[in-house]
């Protein structure tokens, strides 16, 4: 059964995706995940953050 209920860690690794904004056609502007990933550094910290995105990146497209 799909889960459609997000959590605020579905929202954020969405956010630290970059291919959202790469994709075709993007889903959000560059401009926006730039905005949106400067955020995140600010909140969770750069090495949290960081982290975080190089898993996001590790995971298969």
């Amino acid at each position: 059964m799909p889960k459609n209920d997000w959590t605020s860690e579905d929202v954020r690794n969405i956010l630290l995706n970059p291919k959202y904004c790469l994709s075709t056609p993007p889903v959000i502007s560059e401009g926006q995940w730039i905005e949106a990933n400067a955020r995140l550094i600010r909140e969770l910290g750069p090495e949290i953050y960081l982290r975080q995105l190089l898993d996001t990146m590790k995971e298969p497209v």
